[in-house]
């Protein structure tokens, strides 16, 4: 019996499972049985791929500005982009929700700072969620300093600038704004 115990423990070693023995009473004899629930294999959720711009840190207050274009011929119409501003602390200050971008065409966003010294990333995703759909596109974030009017900031010319790169996996996003 410890030679087929042996042999069946040799067979279970890597398949994801849980043998539980229990001593079974018939008739003056003792005999094991062994029961073998199935456990679900575990499954890490990566997050899905990005391009971020580095952060911009300017003072004073000022709008930041982010231009994604589709550099060649597919379409991300039906899947969408998204782009994000995202503090320093990761959250997400402003966000457009999915948008269309076609062949050649080129998506902005524009987020104003309500604050002093302040830094934001550009992060955008795709639907389709591959880093080869990413590659296809070409994002910039810029800044400009503001000029506070009657509670509206208005821009002078673009002071400071970062491109983006690819990240196989972004890290999540804090706390969400809704998309307007």
């Amino acid at each position: 019996m410890r030679s087929t115990k042996k042999q069946l423990f040799s067979c279970l070693v890597g398949i994801p499972s849980l043998a539980l023995s229990f001593l079974v009473p018939a008739a003056g004899t003792a005999s094991a049985a062994e029961i073998t629930i199935p456990i679900p294999p575990i499954v890490i959720l990566q997050p899905p791929p990005c391009i971020s711009t580095g952060a911009l840190t300017e003072f004073p207050a000022g709008c930041y500005t982010c231009e994604v274009r589709n550099a060649t011929g597919d379409n991300f119409g039906l899947s969408g982009i998204t782009i994000e501003f995202r503090n320093e602390q990761n959250e997400v200050e402003y966000t457009t929700g999915s948008l269309p971008l076609g062949p050649g065409i080129t998506a902005n966003a524009e987020f104003c700072s309500p604050g002093g010294a302040d830094a934001f990333a550009c992060v955008v995703t795709t639907g389709v969620g591959t880093t080869a759909a990413l590659q296809d596109l070409v994002v910039i974030e810029q800044y400009a300093p503001g000029i506070a009017d009657g509670g509206k900031v208005s821009t002078n010319s673009s002071t400071a600038e970062t491109g983006g790169k690819v990240f196989a996996s972004c890290a999540p996003a804090g706390p969400s704004v809704p998309a307007p």
